[in-house]
């Protein structure tokens, strides 16, 4: 498959895209999926994989860490639930925090108006999904961490 996607005429400019799709990706890695993740982009590869948990991309028997390859490199993410803790705290760090406001604001009762001061501004950095939100994600749910067109991270739920 490397020899194919390699010689491949043209340049990233003008090369057609390609997609590969790998279920089941635990049963394929190797030295020669590597090249997946670290070179194929600039062929217009794009390559989606799915494994059951993050646990599967450990390789104990080869001295690679394959698992840190593939998640670096892999900039779209999604998770579908049914995960153990240690997991959940991985995912959990993935999708990264936001930041939070807390104000309180008081109601005049007599002009029926908010005060237009604000009390007890505050703000914090919160996860997007704490581990404990992630396990309990209904069946048709997901979270996501996308690249969007800017460049920068998506982060969200969404109903599949």
């Amino acid at each position: 498959m490397q020899n194919a996607v390699l010689r491949r005429p043209g340049n990233e400019n003008n090369r057609i895209p390609h997609f590969l799709y790998i279920d089941e990706f635990a049963d394929f890695i190797c030295k020669a999926t590597e090249a997946i993740f670290t070179m194929h982009r600039k062929y217009k590869v794009a390559t989606t994989i799915s494994v059951q948990s993050l646990s599967q991309l450990d390789t104990p028997e080869i001295k690679q860490d394959y698992r840190s390859t593939i998640l670096s490199n892999c900039a779209n993410k999604i998770f579908t639930g049914n995960a153990e803790y240690d997991e959940l705290e991985w995912w959990s760090n993935e999708f990264g925090t936001k930041r939070d406001w807390t104000y309180s604001n008081s109601m005049d009762m007599e002009k029926l108006e908010y005060d237009k001061k604000y009390g007890s501004v505050k703000w914090a950095f919160v996860p997007y999904f704490k581990p404990g939100k992630l396990q309990t994600m209904s069946q048709k749910m997901c979270a996501y961490k996308i690249r969007g067109e800017n460049g920068k991270p998506m982060v969200g739920p969404r109903k599949l």
